[in-house]
């Protein structure tokens, strides 16, 4: 299930925590119903590849968004040969209601297979020396998203 807190000082803000993106489709509308017009979204593998692409398009509002070594998935089974093809390299490109502000990646190893995607738009990417596995632990990336979601928060 869902966990909401509220933002001190700011009444109209809810921070949400989702371990994993299952039902994106439900807090959407949730967001939609209550007119919120914008959201900060740190993602990492398939959450940065699929989910947040998905929850993108059906979100009425801005979004900010710290990426973790996003991983390229396909909504269709048939299309998902695309994460494992050594000659198509996948980009996900996510809708101008997205600006990603931090971009972290890794070049040690395909996490099961699947490939470590670029971002459309293009931000600056950050390489870590960490295998996909230990990207989201990551000390620079928790302290990156924590610094941009405190500028976010400031600038409400």
């Amino acid at each position: 299930m869902q966990s909401f807190q509220k933002i001190d000082g700011h009444d109209d803000m809810v921070l949400v925590y989702k371990k994993e993106w299952k039902d994106w489709e439900k807090l959407v509308e949730w967001l939609n119903m209550h007119k919120f017009s914008e959201a900060f979204v740190c993602a990492y593998s398939w959450g940065a590849g699929y989910g947040l692409r998905e929850f993108s398009k059906a979100f009425d509002g801005q979004i900010t968004a710290v990426l973790c070594d996003p991983v390229h998935r396909s909504k269709w089974p048939w299309m998902r040969w695309k994460s494992i093809s050594s000659w198509v390299t996948p980009i996900v490109k996510y809708g101008a209601n997205v600006k990603v502000v931090k971009h972290f990646t890794q070049k040690l190893n395909e996490p099961g297979g699947d490939r470590v995607v670029t971002v459309q738009p293009k931000p600056s990417y950050i390489t870590l020396p960490y295998v996909h596995q230990e990207m989201d632990d990551a000390l620079e990336y928790h302290k990156a998203a924590y610094d941009q979601v405190r500028l976010w928060l400031k600038s409400h």
